[in-house]
């Protein structure tokens, strides 16, 4: 089980795997999503195909799925859906290893930058934020610091 601890205040905090969550997202356009999510997070599809695909991490791992919100795939929480409002409340946070270099990947790929990169001292990490084509917020993370720099 991978886990990282973090000291606050007299109790610990830690993110384990134990447990992994695989959302769904429903999307207009499944091969230009994978293709963003692909370039800037370093993930790879398994799948692929213009209805759905699945991406994993480097390890293998599959951190997502993305379905066409129009495909009919007897999946009724994707069927009539109001495309503007798709992603209203939710944020993807996606630990990478390397968070200078996917930065620098949204960067070169022009993504909506909603958030520039910086240091979140309540989570104890750096972070930034994109938004995809579909209103998605996707929050790049570096594992816990246990002494918060910049």
């Amino acid at each position: 089980m991978l886990a990282h601890e973090i000291g606050q205040g007299n109790g610990r905090y830690a993110y384990t795997c134990a447990m992994s969550l695989t959302p769904m997202l429903t999307v207009t356009d499944v091969e230009a999503t994978s293709s963003w999510l692909q370039t800037i997070f370093a993930l790879t599809s398994v799948h692929g195909g213009a209805e759905f695909d699945m991406l994993a991490d480097s390890e293998g791992r599959v951190v997502m799925w993305l379905h066409r919100h129009d495909a009919d795939h007897d999946h009724p929480q994707t069927t009539g859906l109001d495309m503007s409002r798709v992603g209203a409340g939710v944020v993807f946070y996606l630990q990478t290893d390397d968070i200078e270099a996917t930065n620098t990947r949204a960067v070169s790929l022009g993504a909506t930058i909603v958030e520039e990169l910086h240091l979140n001292p309540l989570a104890h990490h750096r972070e930034f934020t994109v938004k995809s084509a579909d209103g998605y917020l996707f929050a790049a993370h570096t594992a816990l610091l246990s002494e918060p720099s910049s």
